[in-house]
């Protein structure tokens, strides 16, 4: 019972360290009725070099970001979303080292919306909220150009890609005069209607996986049954006794066509007997006339349009299959699957220099996941590198709000107003920094959102307590081991000399306890 005390804390070191484990600090408990807690923003950039690299060289560029407005949340009307104030504007300074004038193409995304953007169909021409191009001082023509949006809500931008979208090789498939073949079904449900759910109309056919592409009027559903496709189209049709379905197939037709129709009762299905399918006659056209009569009227152009579907149809291709999950109005229909950009023209003499600007809103991603709010912005640098040389680089956050988690070391401004860097050449990487309406909470966590790395800090400081406080509870009872051994062998060698001196007297007593 000597060590009772020293078993206990043992006992309770997990205890403790559980504690410290499941409540680290910053923990706390959204309501049921609380407002999402992350919202993902849209990343800044400035002008790109469309072309390969050229010789034109960035002798300076100056950042400036004027922050003084945070996004609150969720903007309510797109009134909210145009007076929000935060905007960068990138000012570069290039120079020809050439003896010849040279003309330089650049673009200027529009970028993603941030998820807190407005939703409407009647969303503004986003091109007069706040977007700016300049050449020395004068305001520069462009040219609006769109390729296809993958994921119009998402902020980040994959530069390669985008461009890539944006001036895209050519696709020998899908040449202007590919044929397209047009099959258009009616499907008649005229009896019973009433008593059934849904309908399914099912499309069976043959078709080769490279030499054609497929797509539909309407959402459906494929599957492949014993090599060949089948294609499932559902309807109310207690809501509607007939539905007109059209297949569009580009390049080599399907072949062996067939079809079922089944109604389904209380999630029971039953062939239809009664459904009448009307293959009409085929139609054929070819894929520029297609695009051409999908194409809305909003001033894109037919080429940027045609790339912009190919995109769309390759994009939604199911794998080692010709069947693309698109309808025309996916694209056609949907502003929000196109991603807009201002291309533009400068000519820069030689042995001279221009000033470009360029300004935009920037956007955010809130984490309102703690107690203080969190606006993480990025911006991304990296796309300066496709200039033949970049030279000095200042970067300017006027903001009164504090600024942690940057991927840069900035310098605090004296009055408050912000922080400013100052480099030779361009860094690694981009740039991204935290806000935050006061004093950080933590200076070493804030470009993480929730459930990242930096959300686990205080899980990891109670590892390593409860680390540290095992790893002092097995030295303590090494220790007391030793001791309690070293005592034993002593006591041994006592008890050995006493029982040899007794014996040499010609009697033998055993030693008392020592307990007693």
């Amino acid at each position: 019972m000597k060590h009772r005390g020293f078993g206990a804390l043992l006992m309770a070191l997990p205890l403790s360290a559980a504690g410290v484990v499941f409540l680290p600090r910053n923990t706390q408990i959204a309501s049921a009725n609380s407002a999402p807690p992350y919202w993902e923003g849209a990343t800044g950039a400035g002008a790109i070099m469309a072309g390969e690299q050229c010789p034109i060289q960035v002798e300076k560029e100056h950042l400036k970001l004027e922050l003084g407005d945070l996004p609150e949340g969720v903007f309510d009307s797109e009134e909210d979303f145009r007076n929000y104030g935060g905007k960068v504007t990138a000012e570069y300074t290039f120079y020809n080292p050439t003896a010849e004038d040279l003309d330089v193409t650049l673009v200027f995304p529009f970028g993603k919306l941030p998820e807190y953007a407005p939703r409407s169909e009647e969303f503004f021409e986003r091109e007069a909220a706040g977007y700016k191009i300049t050449a020395d001082g004068k305001d520069v023509p462009y040219e609006l150009r769109y390729t296809y949006n993958d994921s119009p809500y998402d902020g980040r931008f994959d530069l390669s890609k985008e461009l890539s979208r944006l001036y895209p090789s050519p696709k020998a498939f899908y040449r202007d005069d590919l044929p397209v073949h047009i099959h258009e079904f009616d499907v008649d449900v005229p009896k019973q209607a009433e008593e059934y759910d849904w309908t399914n109309f099912s499309l069976i056919f043959s078709g080769s996986q490279s030499k054609t592409r497929l797509f539909a009027s309407e959402n459906f559903s494929f599957g492949v049954r014993d090599g060949r496709g089948k294609l499932i189209h559902s309807f109310n049709c207690a809501a509607e006794n007939s539905k007109s379905f059209i297949i569009y197939v580009l390049g080599e037709d399907i072949k062996e066509i067939e079809w079922e129709v089944f109604r389904y009762k209380d999630r029971t299905a039953e062939i239809d007997a009664d459904a009448v399918v009307t293959h009409k006659e085929e139609r054929e056209t070819t894929f520029s006339e297609l695009v051409s009569s999908f194409k809305p009227k909003n001033g894109i152009s037919e080429e940027d349009f045609k790339n912009a579907f190919i995109d769309y149809i390759e994009d939604s291709t199911q794998k080692n299959s010709c069947v693309s999950y698109v309808t025309p109005e996916g694209l056609a229909g949907n502003d929000y699957a196109f991603m807009r950009w201002f291309e533009y023209k400068l000519t820069i003499p030689a042995g001279g220099k221009t000033v470009n600007s360029v300004t935009a809103p920037i956007y955010p991603t809130i984490d309102f996941s703690r107690e203080q709010a969190r606006y993480t912005y990025e911006y991304l640098l990296s796309p300066a590198d496709r200039w033949a040389s970049f030279g000095d680089l200042t970067i300017d956050i006027e903001t009164p709000y504090f600024m942690s988690g940057e991927s840069l070391t900035f310098t605090p401004r004296e009055d408050g107003s912000g922080y400013t860097l100052t480099r030779k050449g361009l860094p690694m990487g981009d740039l991204t920094f935290t806000l935050t309406d006061g004093e950080p909470e933590d200076h070493n966590n804030n470009r993480f959102p929730v459930g990242s790395a930096d959300n686990n800090a205080g899980l990891v400081a109670a590892i390593v307590i409860l680390c540290v406080l095992v790893a002092g509870a097995v030295v303590a009872i090494v220790l007391l081991t030793m001791q309690s051994r070293k005592r034993r062998l002593v006591r041994e060698e006592e008890e050995r000399k006493l029982l040899q001196a007794r014996a040499q007297e010609g009697k033998i007593d055993l030693p008392e306890d020592e307990e007693k």
